[in-house]
């Protein structure tokens, strides 16, 4: 069995299709850390000490096995001078629209209880 027929057995599972198509956050951010820095030519060394912080901690970070908090976050943007919130900033939009026709939409929706 090859990696295309193994592949499509898997995605055949409706909840591992599901992962696939939408994986979690950390999974997305690992990834988005190891290209950039793979982009930059760095080690996991080189980036853990730019960022004063263990290999292992950056390993962590790229296996995606990490909750990251803020002050981690702000020394990965700053060694890797990348910011995740440029990257992340189209699935933060709101739909432009009059804002009480929005709120109301939320309101039904169950977004928003007021």
């Amino acid at each position: 069995m090859d990696y295309e027929e193994v592949k499509n057995q898997l995605l055949a599972n409706p909840k591992v299709r599901e992962e696939y198509e939408d994986p979690p956050l950390s999974a997305v951010m690992a990834q988005l850390v190891v290209e950039r820095r793979k982009k930059l030519s760095m080690t996991q060394k080189q980036l853990a000490d730019k960022m004063a912080t263990s290999q292992s901690q950056v390993w962590r970070i790229e296996s995606g096995h990490f909750n990251p908090t803020a002050k981690t976050l702000t020394k990965l943007e700053r060694a890797l001078h990348f910011s995740f919130g440029d990257h992340f900033r189209h699935l933060l939009r709101v739909p432009q629209g009059p804002p009480r026709k929005q709120l109301e939409e939320w309101r039904d929706s169950g977004k928003l209880v007021i």
